[in-house]
């Protein structure tokens, strides 16, 4: 059996979980129905305050807190009414505790020395029997159920073992919890303490990640499970026929245990050293914490019901399988521990909320009854949990009434990133243009996510652009933009540390500082990316912040779509301006125009009459000048409200990326489209230049498309040379242009497109625009094949570009 994904499916389809889970759900489930019939028989004997095996041995557990027995003791005798009985089984106990005497006197044997003891012994009431299995139902539910979930939805490999290793441990609470008397469940809980050390073992190999040995030798992860079940003959004749080896079966046990937690233990720590992200680090930190230090806690806050060092080290014991499941749940609601989808994530982190309330308020309950009437601390411990956790169950539907007090105590930012997104929906309605939902978009990054730099970078017929950038070395650059977008071409959001993948692209972003990139789409087109940098704590971004970058990348696509509309009903509007335009000229100068036409087709009729032919040619030049003179007064007429505005001042230049995108629509419209791939240099993307360079660039295109095959895409490269000039490279996949008549392209009528009929003047028309606007054009040889031509620019007013 393999770990992959696939394979994991496989067996989900073959019914593994399924038969594992009734496995691990029999024990428990019997152990229940054992406390269930218990609670309800009419006649129940006395109950004292240890834990009696069926071979009359005391289990030590913190579910008997007062019991002043050790493991390592043996019962002797029992008194009863002034005789002696001597103690053989448990039976013999149960037997002299249902006389109904308030207390029992017994004869202990230990370390070879006998003494009597009385134990108290009461007789609980149905409610309290019944509460006593209500509760064992509701902790091992907790406690089996989310090992169980993992199971299903989780393709780890940690997933049976640690699912293995909590049913044993809810075997075992619940006979502790509601079936101590009875010789069946006991003998099950036993065969649970073999099965918990063995599992544990196993886990310690897979979790946090598998261990080099599981990798080169599978079979090793059978070797606890043979352990266990080599011991479960001398488990099962320690609790029968001969139980002066329980003592010895007892440490023995412990002793596994502690060395399969130690194991456990030394791979989080491994872990933490060979963690390959930021997230990994943060997985296994927690889990450090959580195996290590965490039942530190509880062992702390019980420590005033242990004598000695023996008993904190017995709590310390029971606590660390007890406590284990709350980090493995904050790692996987906050640092996808396991992989889970979204929303079994939230479900987690809901059931961790419920959990911790409960169990807080319980403590608290339980203090308050101690104080109340005196009584142990533990005494009704059981009654304040199973009161916290209905009451918690029931007042949680109200939680949606209070101002989100769950969200800020679990995570304080949900409720002000929330009012961030929110406000942002607002402005982003209103705003007009694509930089102002660039720059609005990187404001509430800024602020929702403390210390992070990034940028937003947007798309327009393939070319890139930086709309805004913030923070402290943002992330930017056209090859960045390229590596991001194919990292998210068939998802929204990509968070690098808890990527799957590895390829050039993730390389290139983590390298760049990239954690989250984030797509802007409007549907399935691709109008921008989110690059989100590492923030100032060094962490990886919770789920929560990951939710919220999603949500605003969703709001910018829905802006930056409308933004596109209103830029194409502009456009349109032009459109139809200058059609009116048109309309007016073919108005004004129709009729002058037709009149010419007719004089020219007239003229090789008047060859054989000079005056006629003298009098029409002078006619034909009267009507053009006429012609030429209403079209110029037409012209200042329609532009008089630009009038301060000269060809070559700063308001008619346009920014280079729109003059790039325009001309790469144009040869789109001429050729099919995707035949022109752009890469422009953020530096100068926003430079200005004048409109006319927009037809010399797409005569210089249209030659480049034309010399290249229809599966061959021309590249134009556009950088800033100087901070005056710009450079654009246009390089076709042709088969170039012979040395001896590089000089003679730019001639007006020379083409090498002989077949195609070119009329070859665009090359020319491009070089006159290009030295008109003070620039240059050249063209060489590119590499492999094909023309490369260099152009060079001046971008500021008035300059002049030097050859």
């Amino acid at each position: 059996m393999t770990g992959t994904p696939l394979e994991a499916i496989r067996q989900c389809k073959n019914g593994f979980p399924a038969g594992l889970t009734v496995a691990l759900l029999l024990p428990v489930i019997s152990v229940l129905c054992i406390g269930f019939y218990r609670a309800l028989a009419p006649q129940f004997p006395g109950q004292i305050s240890c834990w009696l095996l069926p071979n009359a041995r005391v289990l030590e557990s913190p579910f008997n807190p007062s019991c002043p027995l050790r493991s390592s003791d043996q019962i002797r005798r029992a008194e009863v009414s002034g005789e002696m009985i001597n103690v053989i089984r448990a039976s013999d106990v149960w037997a002299a505790t249902a006389l109904g005497m308030s207390s029992i006197r017994l004869e202990v044997e230990r370390d070879g020395d006998s003494f009597w003891i009385n134990l108290p012994s009461h007789f609980p009431t149905p409610a309290f029997r019944i509460t006593r299995v209500s509760l064992a139902v509701i902790l091992s539910g907790c406690l089996i159920g989310l090992p169980l979930i993992l199971l299903w939805r989780s393709t780890s490999r940690a997933a049976p073992p640690l699912a293995t290793f909590y049913s044993a441990i809810a075997t075992f609470l619940a006979t502790a919890l509601c079936a101590q008397k009875s010789e069946l469940a006991n003998q099950i809980a036993i065969l649970s303490l073999l099965v918990a050390p063995a599992a544990l073992g196993h886990l310690a190999l897979t979790f946090p990640r598998e261990r080099a040995i599981l990798l080169s030798v599978p079979s090793v992860r059978l070797l606890p499970y043979a352990t266990a079940f080599l011991l479960l003959p001398v488990g099962m004749l320690a609790l029968g026929e001969d139980p002066i080896l329980w003592p010895l079966f007892v440490y023995l046990v412990m002793g596994i245990t502690l060395g399969a937690w130690a194991v456990l233990i030394l791979s989080s720590v491994y872990a933490l050293d060979e963690a390959d992200s930021a997230q990994e680090l943060a997985r296994a930190r927690l889990m450090l914490f959580g195996s290590f230090l965490a039942p530190l806690v509880p062992s702390a806050a019980f420590a005033v019901i242990a004598n000695n060092f023996w008993d904190s080290a017995i709590l310390y014991f029971w606590a660390l399988p007890i406590v284990l499941p709350i980090p493995i749940g904050l790692a996987i609601s906050r640092y996808n521990l396991f992989d889970l989808e979204a929303n079994i994530r939230v479900f987690v982190a809901h059931m961790l909320y419920l959990g911790l309330s409960a169990l807080t308020l319980s403590l608290v309950l339980s203090a308050a009854f101690s104080f109340a009437d005196g009584s142990g601390i533990l005494l009704e411990f059981p009654v304040a949990v199973l009161i916290s956790l209905v009451g918690v169950a029931a007042l949680e539907p109200l939680r949606s009434r209070l101002p989100n007090i769950v969200e800020n105590t679990l995570a304080p930012q949900i409720q002000r990133l929330r009012d961030l997104h929110e406000g942002l929906g607002e402005d982003l309605a209103t705003l007009q243009g694509a930089d102002a939902v660039g720059r609005r978009v990187s404001e509430d990054l800024k602020s929702g996510l403390a210390g992070c730099s990034g940028s937003v970078l947007l798309s327009q017929d393939r070319i890139w652009r930086p709309a805004h950038l913030f923070g402290t070395e943002p992330p930017s650059g056209p090859e960045l933009a390229l590596e991001a977008a194919s990292l998210v071409e068939s998802v929204s959001l990509v968070h690098l540390p808890a990527a799957s993948v590895e390829d050039r692209h993730k390389t290139a972003l983590e390298r760049a500082g990239i954690e989250v990139v984030a797509a802007i789409r409007s549907g399935s087109e691709l109008l921008g990316l989110l690059l989100v940098g590492s923030s100032e704590r060094r962490k990886p971004y919770s789920w929560v912040e990951l939710e919220f970058i999603s949500r605003i990348s969703t709001l910018a696509g829905i802006a930056l779509h409308n933004a596109r509309l209103s830029e194409e009903l502009v456009a349109a509007e032009e459109k139809a301006a200058i059609g009116r335009v048109a309309l007016g000229v073919a108005h004004h100068l129709g009729k002058e125009l037709g009149w010419i036409h007719r004089l020219a087709h007239r003229l090789p009729s008047r060859l054989e009459d000079p005056h006629r032919l003298q009098r029409d040619a002078k006619m034909l030049a009267d009507l053009a000048k006429d012609t030429l003179e209403g079209l110029r007064r037409f012209v200042e007429e329609s532009t008089q409200h630009a009038s301060l505005s000269g060809p070559g001042s700063e308001s008619s230049r346009q920014a280079l990326d729109a003059v790039i995108a325009r001309a790469v629509r144009q040869v789109g419209t001429e050729h099919g489209p995707q035949r022109v791939s752009v890469v422009l240099d953020p530096a100068a993307s926003r430079a200005l230049c004048h409109p006319d360079f927009g037809r010399a660039l797409f005569n210089l295109l249209d030659n480049a498309v034309h010399a290249s095959p229809e599966n061959q895409m021309v590249r134009l490269f556009g950088t800033r040379e100087t901070p005056q000039c710009v450079r654009v490279e246009i390089e076709d996949r042709g088969p170039g242009i012979p040395g001896q008549e590089l000089d003679r392209v730019f001639e007006a009528g020379f083409t090498t497109r002989s077949e195609q009929a070119g009329s070859g003047i665009g090359l020319t028309i491009a070089r006159e625009i290009l030295n008109a606007l003070g620039g240059w054009v050249k063209l060489g040889p590119a590499q492999p094949c094909g023309t490369l031509a260099t152009v060079l620019l001046p971008i500021g007013p008035g300059s002049k570009a030097n050859s």
